[in-house]
């Protein structure tokens, strides 16, 4: 399955919800939610922090293989690679109320997490 989004919150929840439901009669609701949350997390970090241009576009891809979900976000805002970030010190959440959790929840749900910047573009890999 292949989205190609705007950059805004708006089509980021749109193409999350139609995922989950493309996803909920294959996979069931636990992991078609957390599916849905793992890329509502890595886009609105990229319209928040990455595409500074109206014209931006993020492009989904969801794949199925056996019992994984492997999801390929992708776009051309500045390069960004999260896994280079800290992990937040949870015993201090109060720090986190204006966000920050979500490199961490993306990290912590899923398998594997790999990151590239291919021409011009960061590519962020997952494996639920």
């Amino acid at each position: 399955m292949f989205l190609q989004v705007k950059a805004n919150l708006k089509e980021v929840d749109n193409a999350s919800s139609k995922i989950y439901e493309k996803l909920v009669p294959i996979v069931g609701n636990e992991k078609a939610f957390i599916v849905e949350l793992v890329i509502i997390e890595t886009c609105t970090n990229i319209v928040k922090h990455g595409c500074t241009m109206k014209n931006n576009r993020i492009d989904i891809k969801v794949d199925i293989k056996q019992r994984d979900i492997e999801i390929t976000i992708s776009d051309s805002g500045k390069p960004f690679n999260p896994l280079k970030r800290k992990l937040p010190d949870l015993s201090r959440i109060e720090e986190f109320k204006d966000g920050g959790m979500g490199i961490y929840l993306i990290r912590s749900l899923a398998k594997k997490v790999s990151y590239r910047y291919v021409e011009g573009k960061n590519q962020l890999e997952m494996l639920l």
